[in-house]
């Protein structure tokens, strides 16, 4: 793969916006198959209400902290985890990209 991209997106247990997540990473997969996404919704989602809330951002920032780069879909502005996954890129100068996609 060329390039790991974390794929931020709001969540806050809402199992809708899993979906999206998973709508959006099929999507991208298809665009991009060069590029292998993750993120840490897909990937931490399933224990989301059994784990303090650090302890589950804690997860996906050493996920993120794996990748290359980052994009950020959705109305992250309202996310207190998407604002902490931007702050890690910039303290750890990760890329990280404001996208959106048709459907999303």
């Amino acid at each position: 793969f060329r390039n790991i991209v974390y794929v931020a997106h709001p969540y806050g247990g809402n199992q809708e916006n899993c979906h999206r997540v998973e709508y959006i990473m099929n999507q991208l997969a298809k665009a991009y198959p060069e590029y292998l996404f993750v993120s840490g919704i897909t990937s931490f989602g399933y224990c989301y209400f059994d784990l303090d809330y650090q302890d589950g951002l804690d997860r996906c920032l050493w996920l993120l902290d794996h990748c290359d780069e980052v994009w950020v879909f959705g109305n992250y502005t309202d996310s207190k985890g998407c604002m902490a996954e931007i702050e890690f890129c910039q303290q750890h100068r990760i890329p990280y990209y404001f996208k959106s996609l048709e459907g999303e």
